[in-house]
């Protein structure tokens, strides 16, 4: 490749090579909105939750305006520091979420990293994001800029505020680019977060559950925000009023924020182009994992390459289960297992109830006592995650391989009996480890809890088994697009309705019987226990899911035998 050029040409060709690689990301990402229906609906939605947002921004903008000259401005000055430090730090994080999940990753990089130097490939990144941001910012903060200065009788204050505000989004950015890029590079270049990446972000999201359902979020980033205030990246919003008639504004702030607002700017881009440099032009490391699985399949292979079919092979759970489960079974529930680790973003849908459960989990811990509703929710969720994560699409997930798996002599039976069993030791055992663990340190009584306890196994159970005969009605063998540059199967939109329709069905009587609320109310109407209530629930619903499960999985193991694929 030859040297890049210098001067104001080679300036200008970089400009429009970066503006270029904007341009084809910009339209695939709006291909990719607009063929998805649902994708525009939701987009929509958010827009009109928005306007009140935009709203109240705007009319306050106006108001501290109003106040521009009189003495309550000095403490509206203050407020508005923390609203442009925490616009600066928000901003920065979604970048760096949206970064790590590779939206800083090129779509064909051989072919761009041959034809131009990477450092225009990461301007045309970085104004990527700046261009999405702004298009989604730049209604509210011009709206912002003209309310300030009509309210202050400043009008010369409205592009400046404006070129202010942009500017902050520029340096967030950035930064959140080139952290992004940053965080990628060490999951590439160090081999223990290369391996354990899948549970690095399981704990990252169990903390910010945590921090989400107990209410923390306001307890820590209030006195962030109110320390990022003194600091040049709150004078931000001091150089943002500097034209403002008002003296508190002052010049010493403004001039100093203007220089961090520059120098972050440089020193954010000439970081990410290091680090995009790292990441795109080294070899990533291979886990240790990978060699360890080759190193099994050698000894788990006879002489003539054939497979052997041994408990060894299967590793810690062929010790556990070896004895108990049949080897065909175990070796499906270990490839879904192993298909679940390798691909988490895959179950993304399936801890969407999981937020169900903020409202609950925040009251206990604001109370310190567990609310007695909790345990059976946690049944109730946790049973819809452990048939959407596993069973949902059992004929989709198999990709490429459908037609090796129909033709390899597994019955239908055995394939989604192995999937029953993934989902229900790792997602039945978490439930009801959680239901038991939550009743007993709840209000509800020892027995009350055994039976929560024991309708969540039954409900995990019955969910596995719901899930693979109305996943084998609905199949989805499309993949869909999970982040920017990573596609997956995953269950139609159909399947997930029919599914969880008919999980609330039968379990309905349960819930019924194990909800205080509705458990006192009955055992009042109908005149026994509450005990004796929750009982019989659990009795109807684990004859309900019985039935049902059977159907389904007899059902579902008949159109598989009998499984055609028609391309």
């Amino acid at each position: 490749m030859s040297p890049p050029a210098t001067g104001a040409s080679g300036v200008r060709s970089s400009i429009e090579h970066a503006w270029l690689i904007t341009q084809v990301e910009l339209r695939r990402s709006w291909r990719r909105i607009s063929d998805t229906p649902r994708q525009l609906v939701g987009l929509a939605i958010t827009g009109l939750f928005m306007l009140p947002v935009m709203a109240v921004a705007v009319g306050g903008a106006y108001a501290f305006g109003m106040a521009a000259g009189t003495d309550s401005f000095v403490d509206h000055l203050s407020i508005a520091r923390m609203v442009v430090a925490g616009l600066a730090a928000f901003v920065t994080l979604l970048v760096i979420i949206a970064t790590i999940q590779e939206y800083g990753k090129l779509e064909e990089p051989e072919a761009v990293l041959t034809a131009i130097p990477h450092y225009e490939a990461v301007f045309g990144l970085l104004l990527l994001n700046y261009v999405s941001f702004v298009g989604l910012a730049a209604i509210p903060i011009v709206g912002m800029a003209i309310a300030f200065a009509i309210g202050a009788s400043s009008f010369v204050s409205a592009p400046i505020i404006a070129i202010v505000l942009f500017a902050v989004v520029a340096l967030s950015t950035t930064l959140g680019f080139a952290v992004g890029q940053a965080v990628r590079t060490v999951g590439a270049r160090v081999a223990f977060v290369a391996r354990f990446k899948t549970i690095i972000g399981v704990l990252a999201f169990i903390a910010y559950f945590g921090l989400l359902a107990s209410g923390s979020f306001a307890t820590i980033f209030e006195p962030v925000l109110s320390v990022l205030e003194k600091t040049p990246l709150g004078w931000l919003a001091d150089l943002a009023l500097v034209a403002a008639p008002d003296p508190s504004i002052g010049i010493v702030r403004p001039a100093a924020a203007a220089v961090v607002l520059l120098a972050g700017i440089g020193l954010s881009m000439w970081l990410a182009v290091r680090l995009s440099g790292v990441l795109w032009y080294t070899e990533s490391v291979r886990p240790a994992s990978e060699n360890a699985d080759n190193r099994s399949a050698d000894r788990a292979s006879s002489t003539d390459g054939t497979p052997r079919t041994n408990i060894m092979s299967t590793g810690i759970a062929g010790q556990i289960f070896g004895g108990y489960v049949s080897q065909p079974t175990l070796q499906i529930a270990l490839k879904s297992w192993r298909r679940t680790y390798r691909s988490p973003l895959k179950l993304q849908y399936a801890v969407i109830p999981v937020f169900f459960l903020i409202a609950p989990v925040q009251e206990s811990v604001e109370t310190g006592d567990v609310v007695a509703v909790l345990p059976v929710l946690i049944a109730i969720i946790g049973a819809w995650a452990t048939g959407t994560a596993f069973t949902l699409n059992p004929l989709g997930d198999e990709g490429s391989v459908l037609p090796i798996t129909l033709t390899s002599g597994v019955s239908g039976r055995r394939l989604l009996g192995g999937l029953v069993f993934a989902g229900t030791v790792v997602g039945g055992l978490l439930t009801v480890l959680l239901a038991v663990g939550l009743g007993l340190a709840s209000p509800l009584d020892v027995s009350t809890t055994l039976v929560t306890g024991t309708l969540a196994g039954v409900l995990c159970v019955g969910a596995c088994m719901i899930g693979v005969g109305v996943g084998t009605i609905f199949p989805k063998f499309e993949y869909t697009r999970i982040s920017r540059s990573r596609k997956a199967i995953l269950p139609g939109f159909s399947a997930f309705v029919v599914y969880s329709l008919v999980l609330v069905v039968v379990s309905l009587p349960g819930l019924l019987g194990g909800v205080p609320l509705a458990s006192d109310w009955l055992s009042e109407l109908l005149g026994v226990s509450a005990q004796l209530l929750s009982l019989a629930g659990l009795t109807v619903t684990t004859v309900l899911v019985g039935m049902t499960g059977w159907f389904s999985l007899r059902s579902a193991a008949e159109k598989i035998d009998g499984y055609t694929p028609d391309r």
